[in-house]
């Protein structure tokens, strides 16, 4: 039987502490990442930011996958996407070409968040908009598609961390400040 025999010999890997696991028709080496059990999905409103969980979980499952360049990209998206949704919902005004650090400015300068809170999240900001990495803008050489594919699992790992610990602190902020558009 073909199933006994891959679990006999994932058994095996397991039982001699081997990094190694049968699937999908090929020996894979197991990766573990320490930075992940720190992770936990917090759970959004279905109906303001119910995508915030979806796109989270299309990152996280790229940092599994070893996609360290995608996972920059998606967290752009989905942090983008949550400042956005926070200025629909307090009437802010916004362009679509703005930056991460203008939408932020933009919630700074109406109360939505502290200039302290801000300029933390300018770090980030500024990471998932960096030229190095280059999420929002198409590929324009070599250099710059070399450079997203040497990404480290670290890096990937605490860009999703920080990526998913501001949008939770953003929504939670958001909510807790609910005034009324002026």
């Amino acid at each position: 039987e073909p199933d006994k025999a891959i679990s006999e010999l994932n058994n095996i890997f397991h039982d001699h502490s081997l990094k190694y696991r049968y699937e999908n028709g090929r020996i894979v080496r197991l990766r573990r990442i320490k930075r992940l059990k720190n992770i936990r999905y917090y759970l959004y409103s279905p109906g303001e930011y119910g995508f915030v969980e979806y796109d989270l979980m299309e990152a996280y499952n790229r940092l599994m996958l070893n996609d360290f360049a995608c996972v920059v990209r998606e967290c752009h998206a989905v942090f983008r996407r949550v400042l956005i949704r926070i200025h629909e919902r307090k009437g802010i005004i916004y362009h679509e070409q703005d930056s991460l650090n203008t939408l932020m400015a933009n919630l700074m300068a109406r109360g939505v968040i502290s200039a302290e809170y801000a300029h933390k999240f300018h770090f980030l900001s500024n990471v998932l908009e960096s030229e190095i990495f280059l999420p929002i803008a198409p590929e324009k050489s070599h250099h710059h598609y070399v450079m997203m594919l040497r990404i480290s699992e670290e890096l990937a790992c605490s860009i999703y961390y920080l990526t998913e610990r501001s949008i939770f602190f953003l929504t939670q902020q958001a909510e807790e400040d609910d005034v009324a558009p002026s």
